[in-house]
This record gives structure tokens, sequence and C-alpha cells, in this order.
């Protein structure tokens, strides 16, 4: 070593520890050690002709070489590597009354990459920065480019990044931590939420239809760029179903209903329903309820389902005549009302199979028959 200074007695604290120098001519530079009760806290070196003298005292300009606590009690700096023989220092000094110094930033937080809907992204900020002094650090959000994309929240020391729900892109957050002396350093993240598929949402539907109908249920996505300035579309499957993304919905498939029956349509452009003959016993102003499932795609992998709720509405069904025969003047035969809703007088007419007109019409007597 070409010198040693030693600082014996000293309050466990922080210190400015500085060197004085000489005017120089020739290049000289040498390595300073300061050492806190034997540990190694600090190696800074340092050349005497590109000095930043920043204290004065005591007629002499002065270069701070770091600051260093002084847990043991004794602090001690050691000169050494000193070229061209040179005085390096005239002497050292340590500044008994504590600096305070600009915190600093220790593990940078960089870049995160998420995709989109991730889970929130939590960060200690206390593993980002440090302060050489004691005393915790107050931390902030100075900055944030895209607050809808991502909300971002300082808890204690934890940085919470909360993803928007279906939102995608990128964010540049400053985050600043403070001492209590009011100095400060700050980090920046980059943040880039990737895009992922969001499915198409199906919603539930409903339509009505008569016993001895049939109904077609189209399934066209409304924003579909065709059908621009069209009307609304009837019976549209897809008027009340979305996808969150904007891609075009496309009808995928049906299920098979509980009593009737659906056909696909040729351009797979939705489908038609048929009651399938399950309902003749409906009276008029009765209904009844069928229903089928139904898939929407939105081309890139995502799929939904709702359930389509048809109403069949009962009519009037014709009373049948069935097993009749002709015996002398009486004609014999059965009547059968499906919808089991006769009521007054029955009737029954006799036509001319060459003119089909109506040649005589005979009532139904009370016992089942007539003359």
């Amino acid at each position: 070593a070409n010198a040693v200074w030693t600082f014996e007695g000293l309050a466990a604290d922080t210190y400015a520890v500085y060197v004085a120098f000489p005017t120089a001519t020739n290049h000289a530079s040498g390595t300073y050690t300061v050492s806190d009760g034997g540990v190694v806290e600090t190696t800074v070196t340092v050349d005497q002709r590109d000095l930043v003298l920043d204290h004065y005292a005591e007629d002499r300009f002065w270069q701070r070489l770091d600051y260093v606590a002084a847990d043991s009690g004794t602090l001690t700096v050691e000169l050494t590597a000193a070229t061209s023989g040179w005085l390096i220092a005239d002497a050292v000094m340590i500044d008994v009354t504590p600096v305070n110094n600009t915190p600093t930033v220790t593990a940078p937080i960089g870049q995160i990459t998420v995709d989109e809907d991730a889970a929130d992204t939590q960060i200690d900020l206390s593993t980002v920065f440090d302060d050489v002094e004691p005393g915790a650090l107050t931390y902030t959000v100075e900055g944030n480019t895209n607050g809808s994309l991502v909300a971002a929240t300082i808890d204690a020391d934890t940085l919470t990044l909360d993803y928007q729900p279906n939102l995608n892109g990128t964010a540049t957050i400053v985050i600043r931590a403070t001492d209590a002396g009011g100095l400060f350093a700050e980090d920046t993240v980059a943040l880039t939420v990737n895009p992922v598929n969001d499915a198409p949402v199906a919603n539930y539907d409903s339509g009505t239809v008569y016993e001895d109908s049939g109904i077609f249920f189209l399934a066209v996505d409304p924003n579909d760029p065709e059908l621009q300035g069209e009307d609304p579309i009837a019976n549209n499957l897809l008027n009340n179903d979305s996808d969150v993304d904007g891609d075009l919905i496309l009808f995928d498939s049906t299920g098979t209903p509980e009593h009737g029956v659906v056909i696909v349509g040729a351009g797979n452009d939705g489908f038609e329903y048929d009651p399938n003959g399950q309902f003749e016993d409906l009276a008029p102003g009765e209904t009844a309820t069928d229903t089928v499932t139904y898939t929407i795609s939105d081309g890139n992998g995502g799929f939904d389902t709702a359930t389509l709720t048809i109403t069949i509405l009962g009519e009037d069904d014709p009373t049948e005549l069935t097993g009749h025969t002709v015996n002398g003047g009486t004609i014999n035969c059965q009547f059968n009302d499906v919808d089991g809703n006769a009521a007054g007088q029955l009737s029954v007419g006799i036509y001319d199979s060459a003119d089909n007109t109506r040649k005589e019409t005979l009532p139904i007597v009370g016992s089942g028959s007539w003359s």
C-alpha cells in the first residue's frame, strides 16, 4: 500500500469519504479501498487530472470517493496501485455529518410481455431500488401511456399491473422511488400485451310456429359487410350474438330438438324447424314448447352454444270421418276430433263425386246416428 488512513471511534452512521490532491501536471491515478472494520465496502479508482472537486474545506478542494456505512465504528482508507511515483493524495477526510444520497436502480424491471387476459403481475420494488441511507423509500407511478390497457398501482413496496380484459397493445410505465430527503430515482417498464383470440358469445333465442307449419331460422352475422345498409333480418339467430374481437360470426352446427326435426340449409346459413306432427293434439289457443341448441364459430377456433326455444301454437284440425259404410238409408261411420274440442251440433256433408258439389247436410243425432 502507498498510504493508509484510519478513523476510529465513529458513531454507527453513513459517512462521505473525501481525498484532497496536490496540483498534478503528469498523468497519475490510484485506487482507494474503503473498509468498515476490515470489511471492504467500496473500491474507487481516480485519475488525478480528471477530478471533480466537489467539496471545499480547510483551504483545499476535496474529491468525494463514496458514501460508506461505519457499522463497526472504524473506517480505513487504503491507497494502492499509484502510478508515476506521484503523491496521489495530500489528505483523507470523512464528513461526520451524514449526506443524503440519491436512491439508485439496482435491478431494472425492463421488458414485460404477457398474453391478453393474463393474471396480474406483481413486483417487489424493494428489489428494484436501493438507497445507502437507512429509511424507507416511497414508491409512486409517475407515468402510464396506456391506462386503458393496464392499471398500475402500488401498495407499500408492491407494484401491481392489472391487465384489462380483452385488450392488447403496449404501454410504458415510469416508477419512482423517493427518499426522505426528496431525492429520487426512476425505472421505466416496457409492457407488451399479446393478442389472444376470444370466443364469440351466443345468446338464447326464441321463435313461434303453428303446429302444422315450419319456420326457417337464419344464422347470418348482421355485421357482415355484404349486409350493411340492409334492414334487420327477422328470425336471424345471430342478431343478438357477438364477438369482442370483431370477428365475423359463422353458423357451425345444430343439435337435435326434443320433439320436432331440423333441416340445415344448403348454404349452411341456418336451419328449418318442423314440428313434425308431434303437436296435433293442441287446440286453438293452446301452446307447447320445443328446444334445440345451435353452435356458432368465429373462424379462429372459438365456439359457443346457445338454446333456441320454439313455441308451438295449436290450430283447429278438421274432424276425421273413418270406417263409413252405407246400409240402405243408413250411413255407419266413426268420427275422430283430433283436437278434442268439438262443441255444438256436428254434421256430415254429402258431396257429388262428379262435380264435388254438396248434395245434402245431415246432422248427427245424439245417439251417434243420423238420417
